[in-house]
């Protein structure tokens, strides 16, 4: 939900047509609000933010949900886990 200079809310295609113009303007690659909010989230997760605060911040009524659908697996993440497997060796 974007609300407009006024305060009201900006319809669906509104919305997309200003965030178009704001990525335009930044100059940067097109991608949707929704893959913003997918690294937000798999990032926050990253860093060691509990899934219960990531959950209530973006809205979720479970973590469950916040874990199973936007928790991504890094690389190096991989890779650590390999190493300290490793280490017990």
């Amino acid at each position: 939900m974007f609300p407009s200079e006024v305060g009201t809310m900006y319809g669906y295609d509104n919305a997309r047509r200003a965030w178009r113009q704001a990525i335009a303007r930044a100059g940067v690659p097109v991608i949707r609000t929704h893959d913003m909010r997918v690294t937000f989230i798999s990032l926050a997760l990253k860093r060691g933010v509990k899934p219960e605060v990531v959950a209530r911040m973006v809205g979720h009524s479970s973590p469950l949900i916040t874990l199973r659908i936007y928790r991504q697996v890094f690389d190096d993440e991989i890779e650590e886990a390999g190493e300290m497997v490793a280490n017990l060796v």
